[in-house]
């Protein structure tokens, strides 16, 4: 990635965008892609857990909820600004 040879990153969950570097460091803008599926988005979690999930879902430039119900539970944790649907095939 430092070698501006990365053109975006893809992660399949919030899960996986907790694992990344921070990316704002860069010289590049390298797009950061987060898949938003639902099962990740419990509807009882710990409030420490919530705050994971909010400070992960911060390093995507775009998150990809591939349903209205996946991006009604991404909300309570990112802005709607940043989400684009795409239903999967």
């Amino acid at each position: 990635m430092k070698q501006g040879k990365v053109e975006a990153v893809i992660a399949d969950s919030w899960k996986s965008l907790e694992a990344l570097p921070d990316l704002s460091r860069l010289a590049k803008k390298i797009p950061v892609l987060a898949l938003a599926h639902g099962m990740e988005f419990p509807a009882r979690l710990s409030s420490s857990k919530g705050r994971r999930i909010k400070q992960a879902l911060q390093k995507a430039s775009t998150i990809i909820p591939v349903s209205h119900f996946s991006a009604d539970l991404a909300r309570a944790y990112c802005d709607d600004a940043r989400m684009v649907m795409i239903h999967p095939p």
